[in-house]
């Protein structure tokens, strides 16, 4: 069985899968959206070993991440967690400091998370909530952005 840290990009999110050895990486990404609560098909998941030579990233530095990206490129959806390129360590022998994958998902759901977020975080902001700021939900702000108080009246050129 592999333990593995894993980051969000984008999101600085991280979070532990425990996963067996004969499991692919198809596999670990129907895991990682089962933790998270992705909305969208875990094939759409890009998935990173978050390794650049014998060094794993470090949670307190995560500097390195284009280029590891770019040096070891995504992990393909065929291989098993026993292959000899990705090195995941077994339960256990894991540094609590270490990074093994790094996890990014499309363009469209970062969008969909970030207002998600917008909304729950700003509920729990007093700032927010005493302005009269606060949304009941995402659709109605966003259609408060487009409403006029000024009432729409038919033209010449309408009546």
């Amino acid at each position: 069985m592999k333990w593995l840290a894993c980051f969000e990009i984008g999101f600085e999110g991280f979070f532990v899968v425990e996963i067996d050895d004969w499991k692919d990486v198809s596999q670990l990404k129907e895991m990682i959206k089962d933790i998270i609560l992705y909305s969208f098909p875990a094939e759409h998941l890009k998935l990173y070993v978050a390794k650049k030579g014998d060094r794993w990233l470090q949670s307190n530095d995560p500097t390195d991440i284009k280029d590891m990206i770019k040096q070891n490129g995504e992990m393909d959806a065929n291989y098993s967690m026993l292959n000899e390129a990705f090195g995941f360590p077994d339960v256990g022998d894991a540094d609590e400091e270490d990074v093994h994958v790094l996890v990014d998902m499309p363009e469209y759901a970062k969008k969909d998370l970030l207002f998600f977020r917008y909304n729950y975080l700003a509920q729990d902001v007093p700032m927010i909530q005493d302005s009269g700021f606060l949304p009941a939900s995402a659709w109605d702000w966003l259609a408060s952005c487009f409403s006029s108080s000024m009432k729409a009246s038919p033209t010449k050129k309408n009546a």
